[in-house]
């Protein structure tokens, strides 16, 4: 029903301050996310690029991350 349970649909590519900071990409769409947690707190936001758009990974960008 959700597709391929084996495949994980997101990716961390980056990780900062003892895992506070992670950047992880949606391998479905290519959407880039920056996760912050503190205590019991989590934040799951799109990064955006110097133009204000959503940073997007292109198909290229994720089979290199494979």
């Amino acid at each position: 029903m959700f597709g391929n349970k084996d495949k994980k649909r997101f990716k961390e590519i980056y990780k900062e301050s003892i895992g506070m900071y992670k950047i992880v990409v949606d391998m479905e769409t290519g959407v880039n996310y920056i996760l912050c947690t503190k205590g019991d707190g989590i934040s799951l936001t799109p990064l955006i690029d110097q133009n204000g758009n959503i940073k997007i990974f292109d198909e290229y960008e994720l089979r290199e991350l494979q």
